[in-house]
């Protein structure tokens, strides 16, 4: 009866410990994915000595940074409260011989049951008495230099501190465990660390790379300017001064991009305006006889797509702010942008030409693609009705149309109660340049 009862007290043991074991493992595996999913190194080393410590119900567990001279500091630090907090406590290179790094630098964790018997970091003895210390498990965190050289990169520690304790082979291994977890989620975040510098970097380049094309502009402009005011022909000032709004229609895209957060999108709706006010305000004798309203959606477009959207966009407005409203005629011009509708069944590569509209011709744009509808709209005189903008002789409405093509998108005037140009496109993926 008494063996029945001495293998029946076996058999609840070896259960008991099996299913510790699979919750430890378990817990691990919860913990590992915990820390793994985790880009912060603080909040990595937090919760890796927060978990270990009620996992193990041990009095202490911290994470020990280890510098090249092999001196070190407590990082981090999960503590019961009964017993002394010991962050940021600083340890010299004479607490941390050679011969421990070497055994360490091997990956190997190691469990000591009774500190004061520990030969292998006996010159610590006095400081685990300081801090109460009666048994340990230590585990190292392995991290690989750019040349492939392995270093220590700290120990990851749990401390018994009440009493005395035999620590169990799983439980070392559990800790072993966790080290390399911990190893690799710190190589992550440090990953992560570098490349948010190295885009911060780029993110400032690429700022200072719009900032100096659009000073450049504007250098090219006030050469325009010089230019200008040598010249007498009234033609001739009227083509500089075209092409100086050319520039700063280009210019402005340059700075509103240096400007904002996102440099791999501009905000178009409100380039749209600026630009507008601007042109408006370039051509300042018409300020009190025209007047400029919007209807914008948000649209963010990649600087292949803005760029000749931008000119075309300058080339319309300035053609309606000039001929529109002659004879000081009191008028407006409403700038409309938002998505498409859904595509007709006409195809958009052929030419249409009727009484009220004509068609630039334009390739074929995906269907899959967002696309997006820019509309110019005054309520001015109008255009004349066999008006051909393939065949206009009209330099700003030629650009216009060739802009369209550029951008894959159909160019649509429509007559009737002014003039209002619809311009449909897709924003261009970028190309990679050679």
């Amino acid at each position: 009866e008494a063996a029945r009862a001495q293998t029946e007290l076996a058999e609840q043991r070896a259960e008991q410990t099996i299913a510790q074991q699979v919750q430890r493992e378990r817990l691990l595996r919860i913990l590992s994915q915990q820390i793994r999913q985790s880009l912060r190194l603080e909040q990595i080393l937090e919760t890796t000595v927060t978990e270990i410590q009620r996992l193990l119900a041990a009095d202490r567990a911290i994470i020990f940074r280890l510098n090249r001279d092999r001196s070190g500091v407590v990082i981090q630090e999960a503590n019961l409260g009964r017993h002394p907090v010991i962050t940021e406590m600083y340890l010299t290179d004479r607490h941390f011989p050679q011969a421990s790094y070497d055994f360490y630098l091997t990956g190997q964790a190691r469990a000591v049951d009774r500190t004061h018997d520990d030969a292998h970091a006996a010159c610590l003895l006095e400081f685990m008495e300081q801090i109460g210390v009666k048994s340990k498990l230590v585990a190292p965190i392995l991290q690989t230099l750019d040349d492939n050289t392995p270093v220590v990169w700290g120990l990851l520690i749990v401390h018994a501190c009440d009493e005395y304790r035999h620590w169990l082979p799983d439980e070392l291994s559990l800790l072993q465990q966790l080290a390399t977890q911990v190893g690799i989620a710190i190589q992550q975040a440090n990953l992560y660390s570098q490349i948010k510098d190295e885009l911060a970097q780029k993110k400032v380049l690429l700022k200072e790379i719009h900032h100096r094309v659009k000073n450049n502009l504007q250098v090219v402009s006030s050469l325009l300017a010089l230019q200008a005011d040598a010249v007498q022909d009234a033609t001739v000032l009227a083509a500089l001064q075209d092409s100086d709004n050319r520039l700063q229609a280009m210019a402005l895209i340059h700075e509103t991009l240096y400007q904002s957060d996102n440099l791999g999108r501009l905000d178009f709706s409100n380039y749209i305006q600026r630009l507008a006010d601007n042109i408006l305000l370039a051509n300042s004798r018409y300020l009190n006889a025209i007047n400029l309203s919007y209807a914008l959606q948000p649209v963010f477009l990649t600087l292949d797509t803005a760029i000749p959207c931008g000119l075309l966009l300058n080339e319309l407005v300035t053609n309606a702010i000039k001929h529109a409203f002659p004879d000081g005629q009191q008028g407006s011009i409403c700038l409309t942008l938002q998505p498409a509708p859904t595509r007709s069944t006409t195809p958009p590569d052929q030419s249409i030409s009727t009484a009220n509209r004509t068609i630039a011709p334009t390739d074929v744009l995906s269907q899959a693609a967002p696309r997006y509808v820019l509309s110019i709209s005054d309520d001015g005189i109008g255009m004349p009705a066999n008006l051909d903008l393939e065949k206009t002789k009209s330099l700003g409405l030629r650009i216009a149309s060739d802009l369209a093509q550029q951008l894959r998108g159909s160019l649509v005037l429509e007559r009737g109660n002014g003039t209002q140009f619809h311009l449909t496109f897709t924003d261009l993926s970028y190309r990679k340049r050679l």
